[in-house]
């Protein structure tokens, strides 16, 4: 549990994988992901700290191909960087848990077959298995969502409401208060660490490859799909 201003805290990092779209060009799956600190004063932040400035000490750049990221991202990082950032991730698997949502997008009814739809059902889906867990009534006094920057105003605005309105509707008469913190991901460590979560279950489901799963710690919670029937 994290401490803010003497009080409890709970902190959720959210992150998204897979297409949006329903046609042939999209991908299958569309992953929604939300790493919560269960740690006390930030331990995942420092080691991921201490990570980075390892990478730059040792490698002198994150990626082979891309001389410009400055900050961990999966899809992109060199394998050395992964390693690292992996081994960071596991042998701090006791500080952060992980809840992952995996939607078949296939299976879902064809009137629920928008954006709009989908990003309603993940989130209100994950962010209630999240609060199931992790919130015993009287155990927090706030929760703060933090997300990657969202450009396109449309899927910001469908994202945004869904999320408002979920947390709206779990706080309800608990006294419990909320707050929701859109920011770009190489200003928070993480929400680089959710993006590695989110890249190494994406990668199970759409590809086949549970390699990079492997090398995570037991702590992520597998949140069921009804695929809303």
């Amino acid at each position: 549990m994290t401490k803010l201003n003497k009080q409890n805290a709970l902190l959720c990092y959210l992150d998204e994988a897979g297409s949006t779209n329903f046609d042939d060009t999209g991908s299958r799956y569309f992953l929604y992901t939300a790493l919560v600190l269960t740690g006390d004063e930030f331990p995942l932040h420092r080691a991921l700290l201490e990570c980075r400035y390892d990478v730059i000490a040792t490698q002198g750049r994150f990626s082979n191909s891309h001389e410009g990221n400055d900050y961990f991202h999966a899809t992109e990082d060199s394998l050395e960087t992964r390693a690292k950032v992996f081994r960071v991730l596991k042998e701090h698997s006791t500080d952060a848990r992980v809840y992952s949502l995996v939607v078949d997008k296939a299976a879902m009814p064809e009137r629920d077959r928008t954006q709009e739809r989908l990003f309603e059902y993940a989130v209100t889906t994950l962010l209630r298995a999240v609060w199931t867990v992790e919130v015993p009534i009287g155990l927090y006094d706030c929760v703060m969502v933090m997300l990657d920057t969202i450009p396109v105003q449309k899927r910001r605005r469908a994202i945004i409401g869904a999320i408002k309105r979920t947390l709206a509707s779990l706080v309800r008469d608990t006294g419990i208060r909320f707050s929701i913190m859109p920011m770009a991901s190489k200003s928070e460590l993480c929400l680089q660490a959710v993006d590695y979560y989110s890249w190494a279950l994406y990668r199970k489901w759409e590809r086949g490859d549970s390699a990079q799963l492997d090398r995570l710690g037991d702590n992520i919670v597998e949140v069921g799909d009804n695929a809303l029937s």
